[in-house]
């Protein structure tokens, strides 16, 4: 039977040209770094081991071969789609032979609301808009949201706090610069803002990039120390510590307001997301791949 492995984030297995995801290494060239990645892709390799007997027991069970490794599921796979950009990934090298990037998720998740965007500010002097957006789950992100209205509200801009499910029921001081919304679609918002101030998730940073907009990143875990440092080393915005205050978070923002730089490489990284072709060429590998199952199939009847 077929087998495809669908990545919603960037690459994050070891392997040459690359350190480990997750970690926000960034990466380097030369001897030292080598060694680097190699200890510690051998170290995420170990952690994942924690999970090969559970995953042989299932395997053995339905008469297919044990794994050295758990990470040889993803070798075994026929194709493993990875749903970004390869230009804002860190690619292994030489690229795995199933691997294949076919561009971002950019739909609004399904929790989100049919609430419309109506610019509040729309009577007033034009402002830039900066959204506000540390969404989905629970990451301990009432602070870093404070700090980052706290910032907006020291700034000739005008702010939107989008809360998202995680953040729903929390209570935040806001200026009369800044409104606070349950889960307005960014399809409908970021269309008509100046900049993102988020945590660093995949999504977000995907449909903000695909809408040229640059980026403040406050990343707390996961994959977002990876996304951010991509960010930052792509020009397309700056990465701060989740527990900066105010007064750092205002500098930032004020830095990549007055910079055109940040929007400049943002909008060409969104013509690198919106011209994504790879997909189709994907669809034919899967039909190829069912076709010759069915053959297959076939046969041995």
């Amino acid at each position: 039977i077929p087998k495809t492995i669908v990545f919603h984030m960037p690459e994050f297995l070891p392997g040459p040209n690359r350190p480990p995801g997750n970690m926000g290494i960034k990466p380097g060239k030369g001897f030292l770094y080598r060694l680097r990645d190699k200890i510690l892709g051998k170290l995420m390799i170990s952690k994942f081991d924690e999970f090969k007997p559970l995953l042989n027991e299932k395997l053995v069970s339905l008469s297919l071969p044990a794994l050295t490794h758990t990470k040889d599921l993803f070798d075994r796979a026929d194709l493993r789609l990875i749903q970004t950009l390869e230009s804002f990934d860190i690619p292994i090298e030489p690229r795995p032979s199933n691997v294949r990037y076919i561009g971002p998720e950019l739909g609004d998740p399904d929790w989100t609301s049919e609430e419309k965007w109506q610019n509040p500010w729309s009577d007033q002097p034009k402002k830039p808009i900066v959204v506000i957006s540390f969404s989905t789950t629970f990451q301990n992100q009432a602070n870093a949201i404070q700090n980052s209205i706290n910032a907006l509200s020291e700034l000739p801009v005008n702010g939107c706090v989008t809360l998202g499910p995680a953040m729903e029921d929390q209570h935040f001081s806001t200026p009369e610069n800044v409104v606070v919304l349950r889960s307005v679609k960014h399809s409908l918002l970021f269309p008509h803002v100046d900049l993102v101030i988020t945590h660093g998730g995949h999504g977000t940073l995907m449909r903000a990039l695909s809408n040229g907009l640059p980026i403040l990143c406050l990343p707390m875990g996961r994959d977002q120390d990876d996304n951010a440092l991509k960010v930052e080393v792509s020009g397309c915005g700056l990465k701060l510590s989740p527990k900066s205050g105010s007064l750092k978070i205002k500098k930032a923002v004020k830095q990549i307001l007055e910079n055109p730089k940040f929007s400049k490489n943002a909008l060409e990284m969104s013509e690198s997301i919106n011209g994504v072709e790879t997909i189709d060429k994907v669809l034919i590998e899967i039909d190829g791949l069912l076709a010759k199952n069915q053959l297959i199939t076939t046969k041995a009847e």
